[in-house]
């Protein structure tokens, strides 16, 4: 499967150094099996191996086959902004850097008109999947003053069929670069979409659908730097209230500050390469895997 030919791929290309996403529990298994560090990259604001821990839990039987255990020389990184992570400091912090691949957001939005000028995206996983969609944003924005832009596919903008005065459907764009026209953001509460929002110091107004759109949104809310609605029939009034809310923006652009004061990614890779080579274990070594995710389960319903 997946976990055999990236062990293949691994043994091949013998890196010197692994770097996993939190979900990836494939990673850590190459990093032991190739006796090299391994790094985990979280995206969002949960900190703590307890993700990672459980999927090792879970391929148990995976590292038994291969002869090895967790990896004894790991760290993590932490992109969440300094006020705004949950759960004690964990990982060498690193500034978040919005990659939205190539594309441009082009002309077609023209001057600003004095309107304020609202985001919308549900990201790319939703649409596909028939969550909701854009149809009760689209209704409360009929009744706002503000101009809206939604980024998606234009098959899916062209699911909701006429769209109001105010409001613009468009394909996927650069989020970021869109942010620059922008005073707010709506979306599904998805990690980068909010660190996005946050780097550009814009406020948001956070649909959570599903996954760790809770959490995002919840960290979003206890920071002060936007406003989280799970009941639709509040949008109307919570996009009045997101633009109308001076609180919200400073939050929003103290966050920024804090990302801004972040190491880079650049800086934090060198660190990463001097760590790799260097003869000392830099965390604490692992010496048991954790108990079954079964039983954790058990525990705790």
């Amino acid at each position: 499967g997946t976990l055999d030919g990236l062990v293949e791929a691994a043994v091949r290309w013998q890196p010197d150094l692994v770097v996993f996403e939190s979900m990836q529990g494939g990673g850590p298994l190459v990093a032991a099996l190739l006796g090299v560090p391994a790094v985990e990259h979280p995206i969002g604001f949960a900190r703590g191996s307890q993700v990672v821990d459980a999927l090792a839990a879970y391929l148990a039987e995976d590292y038994a086959r291969h002869g090895v255990r967790p990896p004894r020389r790991t760290t993590a990184l932490d992109v969440s902004p300094p006020s705004m992570g949950i759960g004690p400091a964990y990982g060498r912090p690193m500034r978040y850097v919005p990659f939205n691949g190539g594309g441009l957001v082009g002309d077609w939005l023209g001057p600003r008109t004095g309107r304020r000028r609202i985001a919308v995206t549900l990201g790319t996983v939703l649409p596909e999947q028939g969550h909701g969609g854009f149809a009760p944003v689209v209704e409360a924005a009929a009744t706002v003053d503000a101009e809206f832009v939604l980024t998606a596919e234009h098959a899916r903008l062209a699911e909701h069929g006429p769209l109001p005065d105010n409001v613009r459907g468009c394909g996927y764009v650069p989020l970021r670069a869109l942010l620059e026209s922008c005073d707010a953001l709506v979306h599904h509460g998805g990690s980068s979409t909010t660190l996005t929002a946050l780097d550009a110091g814009v406020p948001q107004l956070v649909l959570p659908h599903m996954s760790d759109h809770f959490i995002n949104a919840e960290a979003v809310r206890r920071r002060g730097c936007g406003v989280v609605v799970e009941d639709r029939a509040e949008l109307a009034g919570a996009l009045g209230e997101t633009l109308g809310d001076p609180v919200l923006g400073a939050a929003a652009r103290e966050v920024r500050a804090e990302m801004a004061a972040l190491p880079p990614p650049a800086r934090v890779a060198d660190e990463l390469i001097r760590w790799a080579l260097a003869d000392g274990p830099d965390a604490a070594p692992r010496t048991a895997p954790p108990p079954p995710v079964s039983a954790q389960r058990g525990a705790t319903t």
